[in-house]
């Protein structure tokens, strides 16, 4: 059984912008149940910070952090480029990302994970998070974030 890890309030996210965070992420990360061989998925801000998660299994804030900050890195890397989806390959395991405007989706599954249905998923899923403006506009680059979320 999944867990859904959602931001929590803080001196940025409160009031009407974290129910709007919350309520898109989590029905964003609510369709990872309907991809068989999904392991976790967080969405994170373009500077890599966790603003909520999907885990099947126990994953501390060090290790989301980690994953979102190295994930960021690579796409700084590229800049001037528009990012619109990657995939990285392990002996074990594949993770997806997919750009969400000015946020991002990173997908861990199993390698046997169907790619097409993930894609497919996201799709549909990630439209209303994506097409929301006021959300967008939060998460734009040159917003301040002082983000903090618990897990557990």
């Amino acid at each position: 059984m999944a867990s859904t890890i959602l931001q929590e309030p803080n001196s940025f996210w409160y009031d009407a912008r974290l129910t709007t965070l919350n309520k898109r992420t989590f029905a964003l990360l609510q369709e990872m149940d309907q991809v068989p061989g999904a392991q976790h998925a967080l969405i994170c801000d373009q500077r890599g910070t966790t603003l909520a998660a999907w885990v099947t299994g126990e994953l501390s804030r060090e290790t989301l952090e980690r994953v979102g900050a190295c994930v960021a890195t690579i796409f700084a890397a590229f800049s001037g480029r528009a990012f619109a989806e990657t995939e990285l390959d392990f002996a074990d395991r594949q993770m997806y990302v997919r750009s969400l405007g000015n946020a991002f989706i990173a997908v861990v599954s199993a390698r046997s994970a169907s790619l097409a249905l993930l894609r497919m998923t996201l799709n549909v899923a990630a439209t209303p998070f994506v097409a929301d403006k006021e959300l967008q506009r939060y998460l734009a680059a040159n917003t301040k974030t002082d983000i903090g979320m618990r897990l557990g």
